[in-house]
């Protein structure tokens, strides 16, 4: 676990390198796991949860956490939120690689709004499935509450023509829900719903725009004993509700389906891609503005072409410079082999496909064009040399 983002000292948010460069080092697709909501609302102990799961298959089966041990996203048991910006965990599974994101509570008293939702936004921007844990019912404060973090969200979604995904979460939930039939969706459909002389449905409508495909889940609070709360991370399952470890289970099981490789433009991104779209979208947010992810997307995608241009052109004459070639048509030869290589390294998995992609490929022909005249030079200087010094010692031995 370390950290991936912190405030700047200036209001707004940078890049954290330790955890940027745990990120970047992720090869093949990664699939991102987003919490947010409320502070000290338990956002951290369910994804330790979640980790555990994935890792071993069942709540039943995840042992508690020892006591006065730390294990994965810290839990605290006081007033004061835990979580400073954002979090990361990554977890190395056998086929794919996850990330869980743990973002820093919502509405404490020592941040406001608008840092609120700089942070929420971001936790969206870089989710393949984004989680809104909160506490009680859907009622008109949880909508507002709901809203307002996400007005830039909103933003986001009009600019780019975009919808997320949202599993809200709903803790410590005690009422019973039989006229909804036991769903939590219908529940949830309901209040999003316009009501009658309700100031608040501009709010719903816009809810309902952003986060198109949405899904409701329940879970009852863990324990009975008050005591008990203030250490959850360190009860063996067997001290929690049987309901809530069930219902645990289910809200998993549905992360574990719905949650599917971060991809743009139906591509996958790899860790070094969605290190450089993070970085663009804490430019723009700092900056006030609406990060527009398709832009973004062709800047990551032109940054991840000039590197691998980069590495192409140094493989390249890495192979060529040790050639001895006495004609202009072995050199070619050689020239032809190293340059497909060289060129092949845009094909790689994880390499966004984009329009410019094929400009950056001509130009990497060209520059390793004139890399062969280069390497044709040197070669023709140094077999005129020695032709020259076979010349001199002839003539000496004449």
């Amino acid at each position: 676990v370390c950290q991936l983002v912190c405030q700047d000292g200036k209001g707004g948010l940078q890049a954290c390198e330790e955890g940027l460069n745990a990120l970047a080092s992720l090869d093949g697709p990664v699939t991102v796991i987003t919490i947010a909501g409320l502070y000290r609302s338990g956002k951290s102990l369910l994804l330790n949860k979640l980790a555990a799961w994935l890792a071993q298959g069942s709540p039943s089966t995840v042992p508690a956490a020892p006591r006065r041990a730390q294990i994965g996203f810290q839990v605290g048991s006081s007033t004061e939120s835990c979580t400073r910006g954002i979090w990361m965990q990554v977890l190395r599974l056998p086929d794919e690689n996850v990330v869980l994101l743990d973002t820093e509570g919502l509405a404490s008293v020592d941040q406001d709004e608008t840092y609120d939702c700089k942070i929420f936004t971001l936790g969206l921007l870089l989710s393949s499935y984004f989680v809104y844990n909160s506490v009680g019912v859907i009622d008109e404060s949880a909508i507002d509450r709901l809203y307002m973090v996400g007005k830039l969200a909103k933003g986001v979604s009009k600019t780019n023509r975009i919808a997320f995904s949202l599993l809200w979460l709903l803790r410590d939930f005690s009422l019973t829900l039989d006229q909804y039939g036991d769903d939590p969706n219908a529940y949830c459909e309901d209040a999003l719903q316009d009501k009658q002389k309700k100031a608040s449905n501009l709010q719903r409508q816009e809810i309902r725009r952003i986060f198109r495909n949405r899904e409701c889940r329940t879970l009852v609070r863990p324990v009975l004993d008050e005591r008990q709360l203030q250490c959850l991370d360190s009860l063996a399952p067997t001290d929690l509700r049987p309901e809530f470890v069930s219902q645990m289970d289910s809200v998993f099981q549905l992360i574990r389906a719905k949650a599917q490789p971060k991809t743009f433009a139906g591509q996958p991104l790899t860790g070094a891609t969605l290190s450089l779209f993070m970085q663009s979208c804490l430019d723009s947010i700092n900056g006030g503005a609406v990060p527009d992810i398709k832009k973004t997307f062709e800047y990551v995608a032109e940054a991840t072409y000039r590197e691998i241009s980069s590495q192409a052109e140094q493989m390249y004459s890495e192979e060529m410079q040790d050639l001895e070639c006495a004609t202009w048509e072995q050199l070619l030869k050689n020239h032809e082999v190293a340059r497909l290589r060289a060129v092949a390294t845009f094909e790689e998995p994880g390499v966004i496909e984009t329009a410019a992609k094929a400009g950056f490929v001509d130009l990497l022909n060209r520059a390793l064009a004139e890399r062969l005249l280069q390497v044709w030079a040197r070669t023709s200087e140094s077999s005129r040399r020695a032709a020259d010094s076979f010349a001199s010692q002839s003539l000496r031995e004449l």
